[in-house]
């Protein structure tokens, strides 16, 4: 890319060890769309920037500002240095944060939901003690009530036959003494 621009874009720096960037409007509408998808400086430089290229500002004596990039792995005529250039570890340290904080946004949803169903099962199972709750009162009453007569029902047994056998004991006496 840089040995084949016009010198006037970008060209190498005497040397070999970094490039220059003269004119970046003209390297983004001219140059870039040739190697990247895109047509943005900013992207161009971001992408260097993930692969730990070094950037410096420089102004040329015409007055106009540009940049110089280098890389310990990107020297002129030496392309076998390329395959020491990687993605920095930074870069993909913050695509898998990225990733994992994607997962647990979709984990925190799916846990928000399972928390509204279990809200609605409990709401549910409260009205359905509540209900139980007022039968077995309801019954508890009518079994005591049902208790009761019959209890009522039982010593009424009781003390009519009691008092029977209370009225025979005065009758049996009272015929003994008539003798």
């Amino acid at each position: 890319m840089v040995s084949t621009s016009d010198p006037a874009i970008c060209r190498w720096e005497r040397g070999g060890t970094s490039f220059l960037v003269i004119d970046k409007n003209r390297l983004a509408s001219e140059v870039i769309p040739n190697y990247f998808k895109h047509s943005r400086y900013s992207s161009f430089m971001r992408s260097l920037n993930s692969y730990r290229f070094k950037k410096e500002q420089i102004s040329f004596p015409d007055g106009v500002v540009g940049h110089r990039y280098s890389h310990h792995g990107f020297i002129e005529g030496q392309p076998d240095l390329l395959v020491s250039i990687h993605e920095s570890a930074k870069r993909d340290s913050v695509r898998g944060e990225f990733e994992e904080k994607r997962a647990l946004v979709s984990e925190i949803k799916a846990l928000k939901s399972d928390i509204s169903a279990l809200e609605g099962t409990v709401e549910s199972l409260r009205d359905e003690l509540s209900s139980l709750r007022s039968q077995l009162k309801s019954r508890t009453s009518e079994t005591e009530h049902h208790v009761c007569k019959a209890c009522s029902d039982k010593l009424k047994v009781n003390v009519e036959a009691t008092l029977f056998d209370a009225t025979s004991c005065d009758n049996t006496e009272g015929s003994i003494e008539s003798d």
